[in-house]
């Protein structure tokens, strides 16, 4: 969002004019620069309010193609010691986290290097709140067979039907949202976006460079963590299907690890922010 914003005046936190929309763009690299979508302000039912239109391609999408296009990595880092540099889990955390999340999401607009961190960061009105604690124990112990049919004999007939025919329909879809719940929704982020402060700047960041850290490696973490869950779903004898092994992580709403009512099909869609009052 760097360029973009910082040719929108500044003018009550107001980025352009009424109607006029801003191409947002992020620079990663001297190669890659993404294509944000668009800010426009906008009337809204409590007053003037900031649209963001999302790219014809996404995030994730941009960068993807980017690394595609590249020729493919050594196959093999090896630390000073000789060994390899790091697990075989944890280095496929970090790609995961860098490709969905801090490049291939709409994260990326809000962390960009190239705005300066907004005032009022550390100012009560606008964090913190205790966060909500997803047990990393509980999203990998659904993988258990045993574990998975005591979950879905407790479940109402009705519900276990509902959520069946999802998870037929999209299996993976269904794995990734609760995933995403537990590395990424209730983990440090929830801080981050608490608060009661009226308006959102777009031209500056909420995130400091501290919380950036520690939601990045949160976020390693609980998907590196899910990489191990699909290898051993992968190898489980005997074998089931992946809709059945996927059931369980649409029922198990109780124990905060299924999001709720998070789209199957989606990838992306319009965000309206209050401006802050004139």
């Amino acid at each position: 969002m760097g360029s973009a914003g910082r040719r929108g005046r500044q003018n009550g936190g107001r980025q352009n004019d009424m109607g006029t929309s801003e191409q947002l763009r992020v620079r990663v690299n001297d190669e890659l620069v993404f294509d944000a979508g668009t800010c426009e302000e906008v009337s809204g039912p409590q007053g003037s309010e900031y649209l963001l239109r999302p790219p014809a391609a996404t995030l994730f999408h941009q960068v993807l193609a980017y690394l595609q296009a590249k020729p493919d990595p050594p196959m093999r880092v090896f630390s000073r010691e000789g060994n390899m540099a790091g697990s075989m889990v944890g280095r496929d955390g970090v790609a995961a986290a860098a490709l969905i999340l801090r490049w291939g999401s709409y994260l990326a607009v809000l962390l960009d290097h190239d705005k300066p961190v907004w005032p009022e960061v550390h100012a009560e009105r606008t964090t913190r709140i205790s966060k909500a604690k997803v047990s990393a124990d509980a999203f990998a112990a659904l993988a258990d067979p045993t574990m998975a049919n005591r979950l879905v004999q407790a479940v109402d007939p009705q519900r276990l039907a509902r959520v069946r025919a999802e998870v037929a329909g999209h299996p993976s879809r269904v794995f990734a949202n609760a995933l995403v719940n537990v590395a990424w929704r209730n983990g440090p982020v929830e801080d981050i976006h608490a608060g009661s402060f009226q308006g959102y700047p777009i031209t500056q960041r909420r995130v400091t460079p501290p919380e950036e850290k520690e939601l990045m490696q949160s976020t390693i973490d609980g998907l590196a963590l899910g990489l191990t869950v699909c290898h051993a779903l992968a190898w489980k004898r005997p074998p089931r299907s992946w809709p059945e092994q996927v059931l369980p992580y649409g029922l198990a709403t109780m124990m905060l690890v299924t999001p709720y009512r998070w789209t199957l099909t989606e990838t992306s869609r319009e965000v309206r922010l209050p401006l802050s009052p004139p």
